[in-house]
């Protein structure tokens, strides 16, 4: 049932946030009916965009039968430090290192450079941690290898953050 409503929402949404140009990033329904809908958009989402798209779907789920009268209704951006796991979500990270595990365990760092509809296009990098005093060397991208990496061979792909 909860496959069917997550389902139902997801088709309902689709054009509402296309005609908003926004796009879905993914839709959890949990404990006690929690529903969370995860929308982005280029550059960014806004705190009204998301109030509409809330009222938008109270609408739905107060007539839906399969939706109990109490539930939890939350419409936010999937917010930075979350997993990557759209397209859209890779093409508004352009020029962002992403530090990446793949499906065998493997991790990779890179420089996104581009992406296309089921490939990623970057320069592999190092992740610095931050754990010294000493300021970080600037990367010189004419040094690193140019990688690409599958979407299908990704587990998950976090922005990786140098402060």
């Amino acid at each position: 049932m909860m496959e069917i409503l997550k389902k139902n929402i997801e088709e309902l949404i689709t054009p509402k946030l296309d005609e908003m140009n926004l796009f879905l990033v993914d839709v959890v329904i949990g404990a006690n009916f929690k529903i969370q809908v995860f929308a982005d958009g280029i550059p960014s989402i806004t705190i009204k965009q998301c109030t509409e798209l809330s009222r938008f779907l109270e609408s739905y789920l107060d007539e839906e039968a399969s939706v109990p009268e109490k539930y939890t209704l939350e419409v936010s951006s999937p917010g930075m430090t979350n997993p990557l796991r759209v397209n859209q979500q890779y093409k508004k990270r352009i020029g962002s290192t992403l530090k990446i595990t793949l499906n065998n365990g493997d991790q990779v760092a890179m420089i996104l450079k581009e992406v296309d509809n089921d490939t990623l296009f970057g320069l592999r990098t190092k992740i610095e941690e931050k754990k010294t005093k000493k300021p970080i060397k600037k990367i010189n991208e004419e040094d690193l290898e140019s990688i690409s990496i599958d979407l299908s061979d990704i587990k998950q792909a976090l922005l990786h953050f140098n402060f």
